[in-house]
């Protein structure tokens, strides 16, 4: 009854997911985030493309 539902757009604004956007955010410093933020989209696009085996667009 607690759970967050999947279809609840409000779902990372919870006050449970602050962990994880915090260990998320430190993650991503760690990790050069700064470095490649301009390639996110590309990136992100070239994921689904892996997961889904066709383009997103």
């Amino acid at each position: 009854e607690e759970a967050l539902g999947c279809f609840d757009f409000d779902i990372y604004a919870h006050p449970g997911w602050q962990a994880v956007r915090r260990e998320a955010r430190e993650a991503l410093r760690q990790n050069g985030w700064d470095s490649i933020r301009s390639h996110a989209e590309e990136l992100r696009d070239d994921c689904w493309e892996r997961v889904h085996g066709y383009p997103k667009k």
